[in-house]
């Protein structure tokens, strides 16, 4: 079985569950309180087949619920089944109801075992079976499981040392849980032998026997331990339920399957005065899942085949840890001991994770982690799962002589942060763009093709980065309002490196600030250095303050009054003079000074340009030919596109010389174009004089950089300018991440989303991460640059309709396909998009109506529905907007 997951299209009755919170539920209340997401005990967050449910309303629309025994068709629902499932017929009167598997291994431990009498195990092992024999005054003998050749199989050498007169009893999980193996029948035939020899009575607990994972891939079907043509088999007890398949614990209803009259009488009077009775909804729930759930059991366990591999991949590569594939269950046994950590239960609940104590199961370093969850929720529990280990692994390795000394020593960070900046460079293939020092940062590090932001405009896409959290938990679309209003005490990412020994420090650009948002004084060691967003050389451009200009400054009154500034600027000046070269000089001095004092440091370099107006000296401007320039070729929105999809330009026709409607004159494009490559060029100087400074103080070699745009620009493509949409050209957006004592030169066609930068930096420079993080760690692409994507990309566009009122848009970008939903404030979808980019690379055509299409969409619409049922991290501080 391959340790990668299989490609599954997200199923629908699997995307979303309900938030279990005040339920009673025992999984969920464990942390209540707390940021730890619980993976503990085995049962699903999936709500039961309708099927199911339309069963229990049956009965509970009869209204009345006395005392009740087995009704009809429960003991035939459950023969029908196992011979339809298993092709194991058993007469229905050998059937009896108890209210659960623990109840029936009681039972059997006080109808078929004296006093003294020992009880055999196979460990590691559900812990009632640990736990039941001394409750009854029986002894629980283990008999250690063993790995061989990549399986937990049975020690028969072992079980043999372990038995003796006083064995009476053996129970067995089959298929096992923890371990999800699936015994085969070879193995069968000799448990069988064996309890022949001795004497012993099997008790076979196949709870699981109906989610074997493999089964309907060729794999081998489960086999009843008492199917067997064996009179060990023939005198075999098997406790099967509904409950783990369906997810029907809660309703407390199981069966046992007793070979004689005489034991199923003596069964009766052993639970009489101390089992309850079964309750009528766990009857109804239970005949019902027998009976019409097997197509709802399929399509769950393809997800959770799927889930398999997720974890597969995730141990793979979490170093120390190490997990046997499971055969069937929703389970996944890890084994933790390779990390060097005495207590991974505690490591993994410090990094927001709950899982099963090893040690319960007897398996001291061991986990059991719950997969029974929508894909969502599980992936961020593997990202808690490789939080807790992946530093530590690392540390452990190191010390050991595994790791180079640098990989686990704590790193400075260099920070670029560039607004407004498409991939227009050299190193992502544009021709025309001169950025020789980006391009040479990408010749040093990994370049993310196709990283996009999580909203195509400043505000919210930096505070994605900032906080870590998607602009839907915040839920912040605008410029104003400042992410603290939402967020008071979220800890920042030049915070939390602050708090963790980093000077931080930031100049520039890094926050937005302007249209009545500020600067935030928490996440820097000393007081951030800001520079003008908007300004001018030229005097005529400085006459009088520009209405950009107060809008960025935060300047009281109503800058609609103000005159318009100028689009863009070719001025014959020093760099300092403008913002750019003024905040590289001043980075500069701040290494200069790290270098001086030895502090580790995480800098925050924010430039402007090319954000409007596009203002560079004018050598950058002679750097380019206008005439070779390119001017877009897709003129027309998106044919068949909602008419509030994309916009027209507003930002930009707020500078002087630029029609209020309409389309531009070419000779304006081409001059528009020219000022934007200018500014890139200007820009990229700037960079490349802060890596020569951090080259010339030796600093490179401890120093992760990271370079990123906070979004695309449209750059007259479809007839659209500046950002505002949730189209590729907007969306998209640069990413380059070096990283010391990993390769450069590399390239990532990886789907990745800024919101995971915040992650990735916390594992570059070996400190642990906030547990409300909302992205997941680049650091395997950084290892595996050529692994494909294995999720989408998701963003966020606010619109306002005259007729529909306010809508959000929200799109999901996958490896071919960009899909956009336009939700109203009731959550009713106004309009749809979808885009075929390998076929129609500049999105010209929505194809969402399109009849060949719908199989497309509704897997689309599932993936956005997985990602919006996903809720905000537990123990967040999350205010009303309403009020500050």
């Amino acid at each position: 079985m391959s340790p990668h997951p299989d490609p599954v299209k997200p199923d629908p009755l699997f995307v979303a569950c309900p938030d279990r919170h005040g339920t009673g539920s025992e999984k969920w209340d464990r942390y209540a309180g707390r940021d730890v997401l619980p993976v503990w005990v085995a049962d699903m967050d999936f709500s039961a087949p309708d099927e199911v449910l339309a069963a229990i309303h049956h009965r509970v629309d009869h209204g009345v619920f006395g005392y009740t025994h087995e009704p009809p068709g429960f003991a035939e629902a459950l023969a029908a089944h196992l011979d339809r499932r298993h092709g194991w017929q058993v007469d229905p009167d050998r059937i009896v109801g108890t209210p659960g598997v623990v109840t029936g291994l009681a039972l059997t431990a006080r109808l078929l075992a004296g006093p003294d009498a020992e009880i055999l195990t196979f460990t590691p092992v559900y812990p009632p079976f640990l736990s039941l024999p001394g409750l009854a005054d029986r002894r629980c003998v283990r008999v250690p499981l063993v790995q061989h050749a990549g399986a937990w199989t049975i020690d028969f050498d072992a079980l043999e040392a372990a038995a003796s007169p006083r064995s009476k009893l053996l129970w067995f999980c089959h298929p096992h849980n923890p371990t999800g193996t699936v015994f085969r029948r070879a193995d069968l035939l000799k448990l069988a032998d064996f309890a022949a020899r001795h004497g012993i009575t099997v008790v076979s607990d196949e709870i699981w026997s109906d989610l074997l994972l493999d089964e309907d891939h060729g794999s081998e079907r489960h086999e009843p331990f008492a199917s067997l043509d064996h009179p060990a088999a023939r005198a075999a007890v098997t406790l099967v339920a509904a409950s783990k398949t369906w997810n029907l614990a809660g309703l407390g209803c199981a069966a046992a399957i007793l070979p004689a009259a005489e034991m199923r009488r003596r069964w009766r009077i052993a639970g009489g005065g101390l089992v309850p009775m079964i309750n009528p909804l766990g009857y109804a729930a239970s005949i019902a899942a027998w009976t019409h759930g097997d197509p709802w059991r399929r399509r769950l366990v393809e997800v959770l085949r799927h889930h398999r591999g997720l974890v597969q991949e995730s141990v793979a590569a979490t170093p120390g840890l190490s997990c046997v594939p499971a055969e069937a269950t929703y389970l996944a046994w890890i084994d933790c001991r390779g990390t060097g950590c005495d207590d991974p239960q505690a490591a993994c609940e410090a990094a927001g994770l709950g899982p099963s104590d090893g040690r319960e199961f007897g398996a001291p370093g061991f986990i059991r982690i719950n997969t029974g969850c929508p894909t969502p929720r599980l992936e961020e529990a593997l990202r808690r799962l490789r939080r807790a280990f992946g530093v530590v692994a690392c540390v452990c390795a190191a010390m050991l002589g595994l790791l180079p000394a640098a990989r686990a020593t704590e790193k400075n960070v260099l920070f670029i942060a560039v607004d407004d900046l498409k991939p227009a460079l050299g190193c992502y293939g544009d021709p025309h763009a001169k950025t020789p020092a980006i391009d040479r940062l990408a010749a040093r590090g990994t370049v993310f093709e196709r990283a996009y932001c999580m909203q195509a405009v400043c505000a919210p896409s930096r505070n994605a980065v900032l906080t870590g959290l998607r602009p839907e938990t915040l839920g912040i679309y605008d410029l104003g309002t400042n992410f603290r209003r939402r967020v008071p005490t979220v800890k920042t990412l030049p915070e939390w490196f602050k708090d963790h020994g980093c000077a931080s420090h930031g100049i520039g650009k890094i926050f937005h600030v302007g249209h009545g948002n500020h600067e935030d004084p928490a996440s820097w060691s000393v007081p951030h250095v800001q520079e003008r967003s908007i300004e001018y050389a030229l005097p005529e451009s400085r006459a009088a303050i520009t209405r950009e200009e107060a809008l960025f400054t935060n300047a009281p009154g109503d800058a609609r009054n103000l005159d318009k500034g100028a689009a863009f600027e070719r001025a014959d000046v020093p760099d300092d003079t403008y913002a750019d070269g003024r905040i590289a000089t001043t980075a500069i001095e701040r290494l200069r000074g790290f270098k001086k004092t030895g502090e580790r440091f995480f800098l925050a370099a924010g430039f402007l340009k090319p954000h409007l107006p596009f203002c560079a000296p004018a050598r950058f401007w002679d750097l380019h030919d206008p005439d070779a320039l390119p001017l877009a070729t897709t003129r027309m929105p998106p044919r068949a596109a909602p008419p509030f999809a994309p916009q027209f330009g507003n930002e930009l026709r707020n500078y002087a010389g630029i029609p209020e409607r309409g389309d531009l004159p070419e000779s304006l494009e081409r001059s528009l174009v020219h000022g934007y490559y200018a500014a890139a060029s200007f820009m990229d100087a700037q960079v490349g004089r802060l890596l020569d400074e951090l080259d010339a103080l030796g600093l490179a070699d401890d120093t992760i950089i990271v370079l990123w745009g906070d979004h695309g620009w449209h750059l007259g493509d479809h007839g659209m300018w500046c950002k505002h949409t949730n189209y590729e050209q907007a969306t998209r957006a640069p990413l380059i991440v070096v990283a010391p004592g990993r390769p450069g030169g590399q390239r990532s066609a990886a789907i990745v989303e800024f919101v995971d930068i915040y992650p990735t930096l916390c594992d570059l420079a070996g400190i642990p991460r906030p547990a409300h993080l909302q992205g997941e760690s680049l650091v395997p692409l950084l290892e595996e640059p050529a692994s494909p994507t294995r999720r989408p990309a998701y963003q966020v566009y606010p619109r306002k309709d005259k007729n529909l009122g306010p809508l959000l848009g929200h799109a999901v970008r996958t490896d071919r396909w960009r899909y956009v939903e336009w939700r109203q404030s009731g959550g009713g979808v106004a309009a749809r998009e979808l885009y075929d980019m390998r076929e129609d690379p500049l999105e010209t055509v929505n194809v969402a109506g399109d009849a060949d299409r719908e199989d497309v969409v509704a897997e689309h619409a599932a993936l956005l529905a997985a990602r919006l049922a996903v809720p905000p991290p537990a123990g967040l501080d999350l205010r009303d907007l309403v009020r500050p």
